[in-house]
């Protein structure tokens, strides 16, 4: 279309009677085409046309709005520039130019993907709701036979006995740490995971994940160590349980994959980003750097073999980075095959600047 504006004549391409389904004999002007406009989108199609005639706004315009031909509802594309002119130093639009489309065919498909999403988020919510509710209902008698399982050991005395409980007890602690990931990924996929974050001791928390971890570093001759790179504040604002959870996962992983050598915690302060940063750092088995996003997609492992001898459900390093940037951090990886890993956990912590900093030091 070509719009003189300066003589209110408007002239229409026959591909634009042709899309908008008018006679070619058909006298047209503005007022022709807005009052095809949708009645929807009469009040943006005037402010469209209005800023396009506006010098302080380019000249360019591209607007997508509905026009009814009939008893159809066609979405159209106009795009288009105008051009001014300075007469006595007063700039004025004198002629506005350009082409409509029917982009019909484009908007439906748009809104067939959007019907999609939102079938699939709806699917995606009822696989979350399913796996939670099967994990819970799992893991209540789960607990009670791990519960009798311990009970039977205390009144048998026959060694061989004694041993297929053990070996009863430990696939059932497996089993019920596999329920457990489960459960907390589908809450948090749900938006449901509860989380509390308040006044933390650093030294306190860490005391208690090394205690836990280190029988399991004992048990595969591992050198533990829990190093400070520099001052701490002695309290933070953070979610205890769910520091404690990534870490205890990120330990338990580097003595699975170490076979001989050492597994560092390292935490440091970054008062600039208002961040506490822990770094697992291992001297295990490493992992190939074309697998290393895999690794944080569900149910994923480097490769099958890591789950025939190490076994795991593929949820923890997962649970791990939804964990850390629900609290505003992220969870990173660097590693080499055969020279180890390091882990990098992110967390917000609030603002420390007038908090004490301390030598930490456990007990």
């Amino acid at each position: 279309y070509d719009h003189d504006l300066s003589h209110d004549k408007v002239v229409w391409s026959p591909e634009l009677y042709r899309i908008l389904q008018l006679d070619q004999d058909t006298p047209v002007d503005a007022e022709k085409l807005l009052h095809m406009v949708h009645p929807d989108d009469r009040a943006s199609f005037l402010q469209t046309y209005n800023q396009s005639r506006d010098p302080s706004c380019g000249g360019q315009h591209d607007h997508r709005f509905r026009v009814l031909i009939g008893q159809q509802v066609r979405w159209i594309r106009d795009i288009g520039h105008t051009f001014f002119e300075e007469p006595e130093d007063e700039r004025r639009a004198v002629r506005i130019v350009g082409m409509i489309q029917d982009v019909t065919p484009q908007k439906e498909y748009e809104a067939s993907l959007e019907q999609a999403k939102a079938a699939a988020e709806i699917a995606n919510r009822s696989r979350g709701e399913f796996l939670a509710n099967m994990s819970h209902e799992i893991r209540t008698p789960m607990t009670a036979i791990l519960g009798y399982v311990d009970l039977l050991g205390q009144a048998i005395d026959n060694p061989e006995h004694r041993r297929h409980l053990a070996t009863i007890h430990r696939n059932g602690q497996f089993l019920l740490s596999i329920l457990n990931d489960i459960l907390d990924l589908s809450k948090i996929d749900a938006g449901k995971l509860r989380t509390q974050v308040e006044p933390v001791s650093l030294v306190e928390l860490l005391s208690d994940v090394r205690s836990v971890i280190r029988p399991r570093a004992d048990e595969k001759t591992l050198q533990l160590e829990f190093q400070f790179d520099g001052l701490l504040p002695k309290t933070v604002h953070l979610d205890s349980l769910r520091v404690r959870q990534i870490l205890l996962n990120l330990l338990g992983n580097a003595i699975k994959f170490t076979h001989e050598g050492s597994v560092t915690l390292v935490t440091r302060h970054l008062p600039d980003r208002h961040q506490i940063q822990f770094q697992v750092i291992d001297t295990g088995i490493g992992i190939e750097q074309e697998v290393i996003d895999a690794l944080f997609q569900p149910f994923s492992q480097a490769d099958n073999s890591a789950t025939r001898d190490y076994g795991g459900s593929g949820l923890g390093l997962t649970i791990c980075r939804r964990l850390a940037r629900m609290f505003g951090g992220d969870v990173e990886l660097e590693s080499r095959p055969g020279r180890g890993s390091t882990f990098t956990v992110s967390l917000d912590c609030g603002d420390t600047s007038q908090t004490e900093l301390i030598e930490p030091k456990l007990a």
